[in-house]
C-alpha cells in the first residue's frame, strides 16, 4: 500500500467520521447508557439545585438588556438559588 492509499483511505473514514460516526456513535453510546438505568435524574429538591447567575454583557444595548432580564425574573426558578449581576 503506498502513501497516498494511506492518505485517500485515513481522509475518507474521517470523512465519513465527520458527517456519520460521531452520531453513529453516542446513538449507540446513549442507547448502552439507557439499558444499564444510569440516565442522571435532575434534583427533586429545589435545594439541591446549582445557584444560577446571569450575566449580561452587552454593547449599545438598552433596550434588550431591560428583556433579558425580565425574561429571567420570570422564569420558574428558585430566588434563594438565582443571582442577578
Amino acid at each position: 500500500m503506498t502513501a497516498i492509499e494511506i492518505v485517500f483511505w485515513a481522509s475518507l473514514v474521517l470523512v465519513f467520521y465527520t458527517y456519520l460516526g460521531y452520531g453513529l456513535i453516542l446513538f449507540f453510546l446513549i442507547r448502552v447508557r439507557r439499558m444499564l438505568g444510569k440516565d442522571r435524574q435532575p434534583p427533586v429538591d429545589p435545594q439541591d439545585w446549582p445557584v444560577i447567575s446571569l450575566v449580561v454583557a452587552c454593547y449599545n444595548e438598552e433596550d434588550g438588556v431591560a428583556e433579558k432580564i425580565r425574561n429571567h425574573q420570570s422564569l420558574d426558578y428558585p430566588a434563594d438559588r438565582s443571582q442577578h449581576v
